[in-house]
């Protein structure tokens, strides 16, 4: 009588196909931090939405940090609160519990315990208030539009931004290297105009400030962002750790208003 084949072969590898387990260990880390990068960032749009289907016009969300977790307490227009220049609040906690909405327990105890966590989120302290009060400012409802807007402001013909990205687990770096136009182009070589040797007088846009720094890394960290957005650059042998990246920005409806008919190549 024949002895039936095995459906399953041992999963136990023989010495001489062994891996290294550290190197499995920091592709599993990797994977992992990835995703919850992902996860944060997702939380972080699905928050703003949620929030402006009450009010499309809320800039900013007001809560405290207990030890139960996040407790939204205010909704603003604008993310400074102190006077003289105090922004309308549309929305503010009401002492009954049982009235509130779905939507805002969704937000508080699901999106907001996501995001609080992320990497380098715009989170701010309220001065003069209990410590555990902060203010986060909202996405804008389409980022990589708001992104172009800023960046055309002062590089009305940009259509793209070169990055040199450094991504680890935990931590993701970029610096901007170049602002190009529609045929690949240096409009500015941010490099060279924000290094101390800088000519006086001369461009010194500085591509890193926290507005353009923050749309770029939430584009980055969303995975259908970074594929829609972001194309490598250069040779396979340059890509390691991410490498160099090119961010193309979207077209005339991202424009400011005026400038649209300057840009077209």
């Amino acid at each position: 009588m024949n002895t039936p084949r095995p459906l399953l072969t041992p999963t136990v590898p023989g010495p001489y196909l062994a891996s290294r387990p550290a190197d499995a260990y920091d592709a599993a880390h990797y994977q992992f931090s990835e995703a919850q990068a992902a996860l944060a960032a997702t939380a972080y749009e699905h928050l703003g939405t949620a929030v402006r289907e009450y009010s499309p016009d809320i800039a900013c969300i007001d809560f405290e940090q207990t030890d139960h977790g996040p407790l939204l307490h205010a909704m603003w227009t604008g993310p400074d609160i102190l006077p003289p220049s105090r922004p309308l609040r549309l929305w503010h906690r009401k002492p009954d519990p049982y009235v509130e909405h779905r939507w805002l327990k969704d937000a508080e105890q699901t999106l907001l315990e996501l995001l609080v966590h992320g990497e380098k989120l715009p989170i701010m302290h309220l001065p003069g208030r209990a410590r555990a009060r902060h203010l986060l400012n909202l996405l804008a409802p389409d980022v990589a539009a708001a992104l172009a807007a800023l960046i055309r402001q002062e590089h009305p013909h940009a259509a793209a931004l070169l990055l040199n990205v450094d991504s680890a687990p935990y931590s993701t770096d970029f610096q901007i290297a170049h602002v190009l136009d529609h045929n690949g182009h240096s409009l500015n070589d941010v490099t060279a105009s924000t290094a101390e040797h800088a000519a006086p007088g001369g461009p010194r846009w500085r591509g890193n400030n926290s507005s353009i720094s923050r749309a770029v890394r939430h584009l980055w960290l969303h995975p259908e962002h970074r594929t829609r957005y972001f194309r490598p650059q250069g040779y396979q042998s340059q890509l390691w750790n991410q490498g160099l990246q090119a961010l193309v920005l979207p077209v005339v409806p991202a424009l400011p208003a005026g400038k649209a008919a300057r840009t077209t190549p």
